[in-house]
């Protein structure tokens, strides 16, 4: 007696059955979009696997063959977002528009990318950072994504260098994204308290920031441009 299988009978049907592992990918993307979902909302102490099952659809068995907790699941989660912010950071830097363009320019315009790729991911950051008070694995590893960000931003401004009178211009052009980034991490909350965001506007602070910061590059000799 011939037996015949289910991936037969889809077979003879016309159909493919979908890959084992294809599923595995699908159902654990599943997972991680839930959990991103559910610390973006309630931060980390604010989520369960229950909830992260729930929201998924994927069996709290298949959550635990994946992952051997809430921990791990939190810690892939925050590699994932850190990797996408990297791609981001990597193709503003690489943006051809950079080319030839004067400091004076290139800070409004580098600056205001940086505030709104923070910005679009903010809600996660917030809950990572102050998980990271306890975990060592998420402050290990979100502290050197962030002084990685910092060299990165801080090599391309270092190709404007010559446009400062300064003998230290790589110490300056890290005060302006430190403070900046700061400044953008407070209004949206990073960190134990909300910030600002209902007590001024967005594109305002956006404002007043590189204006600030073109201001203090100009105390230190940056050759003005005209419009």
């Amino acid at each position: 007696m011939i037996s015949v299988t289910k991936d037969d009978m889809a077979e003879s049907a016309g159909l493919k059955s979908e890959p084992k592992q294809q599923r595995s990918r699908l159902s654990q993307a599943k997972v991680v979009t839930a959990a991103r979902k559910l610390m973006a909302e309630n931060g980390y102490d604010g989520f369960t696997l229950q909830q992260v099952s729930a929201e998924s659809g994927v069996s709290i068995g298949s959550i635990y063959g994946r992952f051997t907790g809430k921990d791990e699941l939190a810690h892939f989660v925050h590699r994932t977002l850190l990797d996408e912010m990297d791609a981001a950071h990597e193709k503003l830097i690489s943006d051809p528009a950079w080319a030839g363009m004067p400091l004076q320019r290139m800070v409004p315009l580098l600056f205001d990318r940086i505030a709104e790729i923070f910005r679009a991911n903010a809600p996660l950051l917030r809950a990572f950072m102050i998980r990271a008070i306890n975990d060592p694995v998420i402050s290990e590893t979100g502290s050197k994504s962030y002084w990685q960000f910092v060299e990165r931003i801080v090599a391309l401004l270092m190709t404007r260098a010559d446009q400062l009178q300064s003998e230290n211009p790589d110490q300056i052009f890290r005060y302006c994204l430190m403070s900046s980034y700061s400044t953008y991490g407070n209004f949206l909350g990073l960190g134990s308290t909300r910030g600002e965001i209902d007590q001024m506007s967005w594109d305002w602070l956006k404002l007043e920031t590189n204006c600030m910061l073109l201001a203090y590059l100009a105390t230190h000799g940056m050759q003005s441009v005209q419009n």
